[in-house]
């Protein structure tokens, strides 16, 4: 009865909290004045010092929590810069051992669900890519229990790899808040420049070399900077976010549909993301962005193969001309002169090691990641269903690669800094698996499936739209990044797994827009639908050509 009377429906939280405020009795303000006054001089007398905090806590937060209510879309964009690597991790810290990103995001999740109890529409969307994450995050649940209380590991290991799990959770929050055109519109605007920002670090780092971080949080934390062939290999901790984003910059030029804006919005963004994404150095990354987008040109090519064949005649087969006659009239001097440009040639020379496997598996990073192979394979065996816990060793220290050495802990054998290597798995499934045991990992697979047939039938039912175009890129990006995920951590990083999070919850809410576009598409049929809405609020009807 009482949220009833409060929170009516069809009306803003806002102004039914200040109405209900407004409306209590006189004789109620004057006690809790007079209360407030009493309450603040005998604070100020015997804790002065907490009682500006206080004060200060309470005057930014209430604006905070009210903006939150009404745009939880910033809210999740200040979350993901959090968590992109520009501040270092100890600069967030706020007790207790949680983030400022950790309290930002648990304060949105817990506020999305306060809203929809308020306004009576709490309901996990798109039930069938929600119920496996759901079961995923249920036995991370089991395995941090059993890694406290049965295989006694230390809370600070145990909870870190919560965390890196808990922000699947990120899924629910975006499906949850992003509820109109609008607010997708702001969620995707926020990310690309989140994604720009990285990638201008990593263009300033170029003229400074590897050894002069251009910020803080490249120093010991989770960036990494090598030289590479004169130049700066930058590998970013927001790496996935990046492949992400580099490919919907894909799709912005192919549904552009006559918007010069979007088009070289597309074009521009495409071209800064991936020459940055270069610079990273990372095959398997660049095999991930070459899947994604030979994925989208096997769906597009059945429907634009007029447009293709017109551009090719037009442009390909004269720009083909032109380089066969500058190489037949220059020879090899032209291939000299690219080879010469730092960028093309370091970039090529990584490329080409793809084509001598022999030598690149021969390497100490491969023949490390055997290793692991090997010694998480051994530890599954031994406890198949629950894995070894989260937080967990799964091995000794080794004499491998002068491990034993301190020869990979810049030779420190202190053992917190040494054990963080035999916690450690490059490969996110065997991670998984040897964490949380097989149980954790077919719950794992089982979501990473779902979400990609339910994306496919989603992209298969929409009409020619922007937003078909972002679900295809985010989904074909998600095979990518399952495929480069194979040798690197991704599933288990905390920076990755935001990034799986919004992305899957991104393409969630268009599911749910998607839907309710169709309800009322059937409505206007029978006369009932007030189109104006359906455009402006759902954003569904395809661009004008």
């Amino acid at each position: 009865m009482i949220l009833e009377r409060l929170f009516p429906e069809n009306e803003a939280f806002a102004d039914n909290l200040l109405r209900s405020i407004l409306n209590l009795p006189k004789a109620f303000w004057i006690a809790l004045g007079v209360l407030g006054l009493v309450g603040l001089g005998a604070g100020i007398v015997v804790q002065p010092e907490l009682m500006i905090f206080a004060l200060v806590g309470i005057g930014i937060g209430i604006p905070a929590a009210l903006f939150a209510w009404n745009f939880p879309e910033y809210v999740l964009i200040a979350v993901v810069f959090l968590s992109s690597g520009f501040i270092h991790a100890k600069k967030m810290e706020v007790g207790g051992g949680l983030e400022l990103r950790d309290v930002a995001f648990i304060g949105v999740l817990g506020l999305l669900v306060f809203q929809g109890i308020v306004r009576k529409n709490l309901k996990i969307i798109w039930w069938r890519v929600s119920v496996p994450l759901l079961l995923f995050l249920i036995i991370a649940v089991v395995s941090l229990f059993n890694a406290l209380f049965f295989e006694n590991v230390a809370l600070n290991w145990a909870f870190n790899d919560m965390r890196i799990l808990i922000y699947y959770a990120m899924y629910f929050s975006a499906a949850w808040a992003i509820t109109s055109q609008k607010r997708l519109f702001v969620t995707w605007l926020g990310l690309f420049i989140i994604a720009d920002l990285i990638a201008l670090l990593i263009f300033l780092q170029q003229p400074l070399g590897p050894h002069n971080p251009l910020i803080e949080a490249m120093v010991g934390g989770r960036w990494d900077l090598h030289g590479q062939g004169g130049l700066v290999r930058v590998v970013p901790a927001a790496h996935a976010l990046m492949h992400f984003m580099a490919v919907i910059a894909f799709v912005f030029i192919v549904y552009a549909k006559g918007s010069k804006f979007l088009f070289w919005f597309g074009v521009s963004q495409f071209l800064f993301l991936n020459t940055s994404l270069l610079l990273t150095f990372t095959r398997s990354q660049w095999l991930a962005t070459a899947i994604a987008l030979f994925l989208i040109s096997l769906y597009l090519i059945p429907q634009y193969k007029d447009q293709i064949i017109k551009w090719t005649i037009k442009y390909s087969i004269p720009t083909l001309l032109v380089l066969i006659f500058i190489f037949g009239v220059f020879g090899t001097a032209v291939g000299d002169a690219l080879s010469s440009v730092p960028i093309i040639g370091s970039v090529v020379d990584r490329f080409a090691t793809i084509l001598t496997p022999s030598e690149t598996l021969a390497t100490n990073s491969l023949k490390w990641r055997e290793f692991e192979f090997q010694q998480g394979f051994a530890a599954l065996r031994e406890s198949p269903w629950l894995g070894v816990s989260l937080g967990n060793s799964y091995r000794p220290v080794t004499t491998l690669q002068g491990e034993v050495l301190g020869w990979w802990t810049d030779g420190s054998l202190e053992r917190g800094y040494v054990s963080r290597f035999t916690r450690f798995i490059h490969s996110s499934y065997l991670a998984i698996a040897v964490k949380m045991g097989i149980l954790g990992f077919i719950a794992f697979i089982w979501f990473c499936l779902i979400f990609i047939w339910e994306s496919w039938r989603l992209v298969r039912r929409m009409p020619d739209s922007l937003n078909k175009g972002i679900v295809l890129a985010i989904f074909t990006s998600f095979i990518g990044l399952m495929q480069w995920s194979v040798f690197h951590t991704h599933f288990m990083r905390t920076e990755s797994t935001i990034a799986v999070g919004i992305m899957t919850g991104i393409v969630a809410s268009i599911n749910h827009l998607h839907e309710i576009s169709s309800r009322t598409q059937g409505s206007n049929s029978n006369g009932n639908y007030n189109t104006q809405a359906r455009t402006d609020v759902l954003g569904e009807q395809p661009l004008s050509p």
